[in-house]
């Protein structure tokens, strides 16, 4: 018999068999009642689970003697039905296969109820379409991976030992994506994945920058994306390609080039473009929007990294005050992170009683971001020279280093350079 490919009874039956074959096998299935397309077999598989977590056997006359206090016997047909499963799967090996199959189409089945949905937000005049694609977007987030509950301690316990021994077996100091600016590296260990990193400093100072150089940074050992929602991406791209080639930005618009600036235009480009960064300049995103698109390009394209240019220019909270909007915001973006285990780079901007005078309470907005975020840096003028950028991290959750570093910005280019003394 073949299967409707996406109403897999016959898995459902195997599965239902192996469990009753060999009980211990539901400890390895990851499957919820909800993944079963049959409601019959929704029903017995929730029995089988309740019997497992009462510490009771499972076979078909405790099943069927459930079933029958229930008044359900006759609605999954009786308990000849219970024996026919048992009786036409050949063993329980395969348990865990026939669990993912099942878990795989109830997604697809899920993601097109959403392309559904989808389709009547669309031709439907009278509801908010942003609203609906918004919510809409989170649920395809949500069934686009696979996903579980809560777990016991010792499922992390374990995961931390194992990351333990790795570690061990192979030491590095730069155990996150690394920047490609070593002190930041050296204090961090790397941007970290599943954590939200704050850059904030006064207008001016080169933040969209550093951000950009730290992104072209990342993506010499790990794909990332970066939202440009300040710039255009063309005057983001063309700061990048004057920082490697080291013409002047200034000559690239105004088109006075000398012969030998193509050549390192070119190379400059050429080098650029075999990064694996996935860029939008759009300025309209909003949390859910970008959540999705993340997770998208996650999925297809193994991203680890994004970057955020930024916070206060989402779309989110229309009518809201300023606090309340950027509290929702920065939950979302730290939701991002986490959920995705993705390292996220965002800049926020300072409010005016910050201006000279740096500190995590002068971030513009709600106070909640002090709490969302794994790090806050400053970015600040050095008193020693114009050209020398001070960074402060004022909040780091594990760090136990030095929380301040130095970068040189080249006259005339837009690039950082690492600090060395005596300059």
């Amino acid at each position: 018999m073949i299967e409707n490919p996406l109403q897999p009874i016959e898995t459902e039956r195997a599965l239902l068999g192996s469990v009753l074959i060999n009980p211990e096998v539901i400890q390895q299935l990851a499957v919820s009642p909800d993944d079963f397309y049959l409601g019959r077999h929704k029903l017995i598989y929730s029995i089988m689970l309740r019997l497992h977590s009462a510490g009771v056997d499972i076979d078909p006359v405790v099943i069927q003697n459930e079933l029958n206090n229930a008044g359900k016997l006759e609605n999954i047909g009786g308990a000849a039905y219970l024996i026919q499963l048992l009786n036409e799967t050949p063993s329980s090996l395969h348990a865990e296969t026939y669990g993912l199959i099942i878990q795989d189409k109830a997604r697809r089945r899920r993601l097109i109820t959403i392309a559904e949905k989808l389709a009547k937000s669309a031709v439907n005049d009278n509801g908010s379409l942003d609203d609906s694609v918004s919510q809409l977007a989170v649920d395809l987030v949500r069934n686009s991976q696979s996903g579980a509950g809560a777990v016991p301690i010792s499922d992390y316990l374990s995961k931390l030992y194992n990351q333990v021994v790795e570690r061990y077996e192979n030491p590095k100091d730069i155990f996150g994506i690394p920047t490609g600016f070593r002190k930041f590296d050296e204090i961090t260990g790397g941007m970290q994945t599943g954590e939200m990193t704050v850059l904030s400093g006064e207008p001016g100072l080169g933040k969209s920058l550093l951000a950009m150089q730290m992104a072209c940074g990342m993506a010499g050992n790990y794909p990332g994306a970066v939202y440009q929602m300040e710039m255009a991406g063309i005057a983001v791209v063309r700061r990048s390609a004057s920082a490697v080639s080291g013409v002047a930005t200034r000559k690239m618009r105004s088109g006075r080039l000398m012969d030998g600036d193509w050549n390192a235009i070119n190379k400059a480009i050429e080098k650029l473009s075999t990064l694996p960064v996935y860029m939008s300049d759009a300025s309209a995103w909003t949390t859910l929007a970008m959540k999705a698109d993340l997770a998208r390009l996650q999925d297809a394209y193994g991203i680890k990294w994004f970057v955020v240019d930024y916070m206060d220019l989402f779309a989110d909270g229309h009518g809201k005050d300023n606090n309340e909007r950027t509290a929702f915001i920065s939950k979302q973006v730290h939701g991002m992170c986490k959920d995705l285990d993705l390292a996220g780079l965002v800049i926020q901007s300072m409010n005016k009683s910050g201006i000279g005078n740096a500190g995590m309470e002068k971030l513009s907005g709600s106070g909640k971001l002090m709490y969302d975020a794994d790090q806050i840096i400053f970015m600040t003028q050095d008193e020693e020279a114009d050209t020398v950028i001070r960074l402060t991290w004022d909040k780091m959750r594990e760090g136990d280093s030095d929380r301040f570093m130095k970068l040189v910005r080249k006259p005339g280019y837009p690039v950082f350079g690492e600090y060395a003394h005596g300059l």
